[in-house]
C-alpha cells in the first residue's frame, strides 16, 4: 500500500478526506459528523487499563474488548448505511472481499497495524496476517467489529504468534453477541459549538500540527516527533463505554480510580503530550498562560476545547468544552497541578450543562 500525501504538509490525502478537525475541539468522521475520533499515544490505553486493573485487583480487559468491538462495528455500520446500495452489494461475496481489502487500509491509516488477508470465507472464517499491532486485544476487537458490520452477525477473534511482531488473527462467527456486548452499546453524547482556530495547511486544510506525524505504510505505524513515539487514531467512545460500566459497578470509586490512573500516566509521560515547560518555575498569570498553552494541544488531538485556566489561592481551575472523557481529563488536570505546584491535589468535577466540564484541583 502506498499513501498519496499532501504536497504541502505531507499528511496522507485520505486523512483529510476521512476526518475533520472542528472548531469545537473535536475530530469527527466525514461520513458521520457525530462520531468522534481521538489521537492517543499507542501505549496509553493499555497502561490506563493495567493501572485500573491493578487498583481493582481484577482485569477489565474483557470489558475493553467488547466496548471496542461495538465501537468498531458502529463506525463501519455508519459508513455502510450512508453509502447508497452498500448493503445490497454486500450480499455478494466478491463485494465482501473487496471491502475486506479496504479494512487493511483503514488499519494502516489509523496507525493500528499493517495487515494482509490470508484467507476469507464469508460467513465462515477470516484469517489475516497482522504486523505491529498497537494492542492485540483492541486490534482484534476492531477487526471483529468490522466483520460484524460487513456481515451483520456476531464475530469473535483469536490470535496466534507467527514471528516477532507478526501474528495471525482468526475471526469466526460467535453465534450470539452475549449479555456484556449488549450492555456496552456505544453512546454518542452531544457536543456544543466552539471557536477554536486551527493553523491549517493551505492545501489539504488539516491542522499543521498533524504534519509532525509520520505515516509508515510498510509498518502500519504513525509516529510523532514531538511525542517521541507511536500514536493511533481511535474512536472516542470505547473509553466512555468502559468507564460507564465501571461506574455502574463501583459508583463514585470509579471516578477516583480512573482519575488516579490517568494522573499516574501523565506524570510518567508528560513530555509525550507537549508539557515540556518547567511549570514549577512560573506563577500567577504567567503560569495560567503556560497551562492554557499546554492544554492547547487538546483540540488538535480531538480531546476537547479548553476555554479557561485560572490559578487562585493555591487552586487550579480548568474549564473544558466537549471533553472526550471527563475522568481522563480530570486525571490530566491532577497531573498538571502536581507538575506546577509540586504536590498532589484532589480533583472536583462539576458539569454545569451538557458538554461542559469544570475541574477544580486543590491541595489534599
Amino acid at each position: 500500500m502506498h499513501l498519496k500525501r499532501c504536497p504541502s504538509c505531507g499528511v496522507p490525502k485520505r486523512i483529510a478526506s476521512l476526518i475533520r478537525w472542528n472548531s469545537n475541539g473535536t475530530i469527527t468522521q466525514f461520513f458521520n459528523p457525530e462520531f468522534r475520533v481521538v489521537i492517543l499515544p499507542s501505549g496509553f490505553i493499555r497502561d490506563i487499563f493495567n493501572n485500573i486493573s491493578t487498583r481493582l485487583g481484577i482485569s477489565v480487559d474483557h470489558i475493553a474488548r467488547e466496548a471496542q468491538k461495538n465501537a468498531s462495528r458502529a463506525v463501519f455500520d455508519t459508513i455502510f448505511d450512508r453509502m447508497p446500495g452498500a448493503r445490497i452489494a454486500f450480499r455478494f461475496d466478491f463485494m465482501k472481499h473487496l471491502q475486506v481489502k479496504s479494512f487493511h487500509q483503514v488499519g494502516m491509516l489509523c496507525g493500528h497495524c499493517r495487515s494482509d488477508t490470508v484467507e476469507y470465507i464469508p460467513g465462515v472464517r477470516g484469517i489475516g496476517r497482522i504486523r505491529n499491532p498497537f494492542d492485540l486485544d483492541l486490534v482484534g476487537a476492531n477487526v471483529a467489529g468490522a466483520f460484524e458490520a460487513l456481515e451483520q452477525i456476531p464475530y469473535e477473534f483469536t490470535w496466534e504468534k507467527e514471528s516477532e511482531n507478526t501474528y495471525l488473527i482468526c475471526v469466526e462467527p460467535s453465534g450470539s453477541a452475549g449479555d456484556l456486548s449488549e450492555r456496552l452499546k456505544i453512546d454518542m453524547p452531544a457536543t456544543k459549538p466552539g471557536m477554536v482556530e486551527h493553523d491549517r495547511c493551505t492545501k489539504c486544510r488539516v491542522p499543521r500540527w498533524i504534519s509532525d506525524f509520520i505515516w509508515n505504510e510498510d509498518e502500519g505505524t504513525i509516529t510523532g516527533r514531538r511525542f517521541g513515539g507511536r500514536v493511533v487514531l481511535l474512536d472516542g467512545y470505547m473509553l466512555l463505554t468502559v468507564f460507564r460500566e465501571l461506574a455502574k459497578e463501583l459508583g463514585e470509586d470509579a471516578e477516583e480510580i480512573v482519575i488516579g490512573a490517568q494522573r499516574a500516566w501523565m506524570l510518567s509521560h508528560f513530555g509525550e503530550v507537549g508539557l515540556t515547560k518547567n511549570l514549577r518555575s512560573l506563577e500567577g498569570r504567567e503560569l495560567e498562560r503556560a497551562l492554557l498553552e499546554a492544554l492547547g494541544i487538546l483540540p488538535v488531538l480531538g480531546h476537547g476545547n479548553p476555554t479557561l485556566v485560572r490559578v487562585k489561592e493555591g487552586k487550579l481551575q480548568i474549564h473544558i468544552h466537549n471533553p472526550y472523557e471527563k475522568y481522563i481529563l480530570g486525571g490530566t488536570a491532577a497531573a498538571l497541578y502536581e507538575i506546577a505546584f509540586g504536590r498532589s491535589g484532589k480533583v472536583v468535577i462539576s458539569e454545569p450543562s451538557a458538554a461542559i466540564v469544570f475541574y477544580e484541583v486543590f491541595p489534599k
